[in-house]
């Protein structure tokens, strides 16, 4: 989403936090899946804070999706 482009004007090393983090909390998704709902659902509410639209998380969430692809086969990772 171009649009969404103008909300990641942050530096190489923030993105790479971002990547990383999203990383984990989809592996913690199999393993505490209670605990990593209930910090996606903060996290979605502090970017709603921050004023982020809403419909710029599900192109987020497919470019993660791509990703993992792209470094795996493992279909219970993927659909994470």
């Amino acid at each position: 989403a171009p649009a969404s482009q103008d909300f990641f004007k942050e530096s190489k090393t923030r993105m790479y936090h971002i990547a990383e983090r999203t990383l984990e909390l989809t592996l913690l998704m199999h393993r505490e899946p209670k605990e990593t709902v209930d910090q996606l659902s903060s996290l979605g509410l502090r970017h709603v804070g921050m004023s982020i639209p809403v419909e710029f998380f599900p192109p987020f969430v497919q470019a993660a999706v791509e990703a993992l692809q792209e470094v795996t086969s493992d279909e219970m990772v993927v659909n994470a």
